[in-house]
Order: C-alpha cells, then structure tokens, then sequence
C-alpha cells in the first residue's frame, strides 16, 4: 500500500517515462534482428571522448540523479514495507541499472543513436550520486 507520498511515486514514473522517450528520439527505426543486437552489445565500444561528446556524457550523469533520487523516495514511502535502507538503496541502484541497459540496448533499434559504455559509466555515476 503506498503512503501520502504517492505523487513521489507518480513524479518516479513519470520521471521514467521521460527517460526512456527521451533516449529512444528520433525513433527512426533501423532494421536489425534481435541475435544482431545482442552481438553487437557484447561488442560495445568505449569511445574516445571530444568536447562535444563530454557534454552528453554529462547529461546522462544528470539525466540518472533525478531518476535514482526519485526512486529512493518512493521506495521509502510504500507503508508496510520492512527493508532496510540500505537494501532499499540496493534495489533502486540495480532497477536503475537495468533501466540504463535496457535504454542502450533499445538504442540500437533507433537511428542516429549511437551505444557506448561511455553512456552506461555515467548512467551508472548518475544512478549511484542519486
């Protein structure tokens, strides 16, 4: 049963739901089978950053703060639920992982996205300082 804090569960989903539609734009689908993909994500590069290049970096570190901090007020406002905090922090950390590698795996499918595990470093350091 959630709490009086329900519009903190709301802000979380509605938060997620930007993340996700704002990784996924232009949603230009390129044709690729499913068994490519997974391939090609075994294979992610890690790429040699320019100056233009930090700068998305960044954003994604600040795109996952919100999306972590949001998640941990929601677990903590769900009334009956006994974790510990840190367990709690512990699923959101993981949940909000998840979310990143479902993004950049999805990515693939959407043109001009490009997939690094440059974006799931600082997806991850967004998720972790949230």
């Amino acid at each position: 049963m959630i709490s009086r804090n329900h519009e903190v569960v709301v802000a979380f989903f509605c938060y997620l739901a930007f993340v996700v539609y704002g990784s996924l734009l232009p949603f230009e689908l390129r044709s690729h089978s499913l068994a490519d993909a997974i391939e090609q994500f075994r294979h992610i590069p890690f790429l040699n950053l320019g100056v233009v290049s930090r700068a998305d970096w960044v954003a994604n570190i600040l795109l996952y703060i919100p999306l972590a901090f949001l998640g941990c007020a929601s677990v903590a406002g769900i009334r009956g639920l006994k974790l510990s905090r840190s367990f709690a922090v512990g699923l959101v950390i993981v949940f909000c992982l998840g979310v990143a590698v479902a993004v950049e795996f999805t990515q693939q499918f959407f043109a001009p996205r490009t997939v690094s595990l440059n974006d799931l470093v600082a997806e991850s350091i967004g998720t972790i300082i949230g």
